[in-house]
């Protein structure tokens, strides 16, 4: 199955990128490489995704994508930086949690709904063959414990500044899986502390930190 990824250069997108060729799915990568977060971490998953023989990388400007608060926060506690903690609980998920969902949905395409109405909508099906699905942790994380466990993982403490909610913006997050859990024996395996973990071993070797 050949496959289009937009975002490849990103955090999820450039996980997805490289897993498929390992099935020998022939990718092509879409990024537009701006520079929301480290430019040459994304030129560097660029570089590994033309190594690859089934990767092809393309550089286009589709949409602006942004904001990733590991990589953020992790910064921040390394520079000795600020973070602006807005809210209160979040649903986090391991980005190799998140690429299993993916490549269980790509090798099960939805049916149509052959019940579908103009009249009543439901915004998860459609006539055509598509469909709609959260994948997530499935379990809300208090953000302060999230925060608390990168400063272990670090070692260093983290200088934080408690703000309002930004207007828009809701308290708790927590992603309903149930429409994906059966059907595709789905389960987010790797625990909050696991994931911060990985990420910052990660981060210390590649910065040199």
């Amino acid at each position: 199955m050949k496959v289009c990824v937009t975002g490849a250069a990103g955090f999820i997108g450039s996980t997805l990128t490289l897993r498929l060729p390992e099935r020998r799915d022939p990718v092509i990568g879409i990024d537009n490489h701006n520079d929301d977060y480290v430019p040459a971490l994304k030129e560097a998953r660029l570089v590994r995704q033309a190594d690859h023989p089934n990767c092809t990388p393309i550089r286009m400007d589709m949409a602006d994508r942004s904001d990733m608060a590991l990589q953020k926060f992790v910064q921040a506690i390394t520079q000795g930086e600020t973070i602006q903690v807005f809210n209160h609980r979040r649903d986090f998920t391991y980005v190799d949690d998140v690429v299993d969902g993916v490549i269980r949905i790509m090798d099960r395409p939805a049916p149509p709904n052959q019940n579908w109405s103009s009249n009543a909508p439901d915004p998860g099906t459609s006539k055509a063959p598509r469909r709609a699905y959260n994948i997530g942790n499935n379990r809300s994380i208090n953000l302060m414990d999230y925060i608390g466990a990168l400063e272990k993982a670090m070692g260093k403490k983290a200088k934080k500044e408690c703000l309002p909610m930004q207007l828009g913006d809701v308290p708790d997050t927590w992603a309903n899986v149930d429409d994906f859990v059966a059907p595709f024996d789905y389960k987010s395996n790797a625990s909050v502390e696991k994931g911060v973990t990985n990420f910052a071993a990660w981060f210390k070797n590649y910065y040199k930190v």
